[in-house]
């Protein structure tokens, strides 16, 4: 913590930018209630980025079920007790058609063997192409929207 404001790091694996458009937002909502943010991809990521963070947030598309293989890979990698002293997780999916909530559990069970304890948030939201062409073309805002109060969420809770 610096000051009286909470740390935050959302770690994500993005392919076409959907999953690090909802970090962008996820950071939003994190920032309206006080917290610094970092928003960092695991092709740029390194496990001492972890150290230090009151929350810790990872956010993957989600491939045949399951999350993407980049960042199982990087928490497979973090040593067996290397998340013990984070306060707070949360895991994001982004997917087309089914398979969030497998993937979502994948993920939890790693930051688990890894040294999370306590509740742990998760949010998976649909992020198609023509879903997200429609949204533009509407104007529609209903994920930008719950994205953000997912933030606020974990920062809040």
């Amino acid at each position: 913590m610096i000051g009286d404001f909470l740390q935050a790091l959302i770690l994500y694996y993005s392919l076409t930018g959907r999953t690090a458009l909802a970090a962008k937002f996820i950071a939003k909502g994190l920032e309206a209630e006080n917290v610094v943010v970092t928003t960092m991809s695991t092709r740029k990521a390194q496990p001492e980025d972890l150290k230090n963070k009151d929350i810790l947030i990872f956010g993957t598309p989600v491939h045949v079920s399951a999350p993407a293989m980049e960042l199982r890979r990087f928490l497979n990698k973090l040593p067996e007790d290397a998340l013990k002293k984070t306060k707070k997780f949360a895991i994001y999916t982004t997917y087309f058609l089914s398979g969030s909530e497998m993937a979502l559990s994948t993920i939890e069970e790693i930051l688990r063997d890894k040294g999370a304890s306590g509740e742990i948030q998760k949010l998976a939201r649909r992020a198609g192409f023509f879903r997200s062409l429609w949204h533009v073309v509407t104007g529609d805002t209903q994920d930008e929207e719950a994205w953000i109060a997912f933030g606020k969420l974990v920062a809040t809770s």
